[in-house]
């Protein structure tokens, strides 16, 4: 994770990070932003919800070659 923002109001956090990762199966290089809502209750995290920008990215990225014949 690179860069983060957050804004806090109440029970709920918004968080944007940008995100750089390498793909174990694949060996490339991932640069993404991702955004998650993460709830708080009585002092701990109750939930945390991600959005990704492009999904499909992230799983061309992370998904085998197939093999041929």
């Amino acid at each position: 994770m690179v860069e983060q923002e957050f804004l806090a109001t109440g029970e709920t956090a918004v968080v944007l990070t940008r995100v750089r990762a390498r793909a174990r199966a694949t060996g490339r290089e991932l640069d993404f932003p991702i955004l998650q809502t993460i709830t708080v209750k009585d002092g701990r995290i109750i939930e945390v919800r991600p959005f990704y920008w492009d999904t499909m990215a992230i799983a061309e990225a992370c998904a085998m070659p197939r093999a041929v014949g």
